[in-house]
């Protein structure tokens, strides 16, 4: 993780959005500014995405 610039975006997810929240707060810790959590996971973007 050395050598990134850590103001650009980064979004981290996974299943059910679990697992990501907490590497969000990690990633934070490490300094990046600007981490994002797909809220709910995949899971639920696929769902979102079964509505239309």
């Amino acid at each position: 993780m050395r050598g990134r610039n850590k103001a650009q975006p980064v979004l981290v997810y996974c299943y059910h959005g679990n697992s990501s929240r907490d590497l969000c707060h990690l990633l934070g810790g490490f300094g990046y500014t600007q981490v994002y959590n797909l809220e709910g996971g995949w899971q639920a973007w696929a769902s979102y995405l079964t509505q239309f």
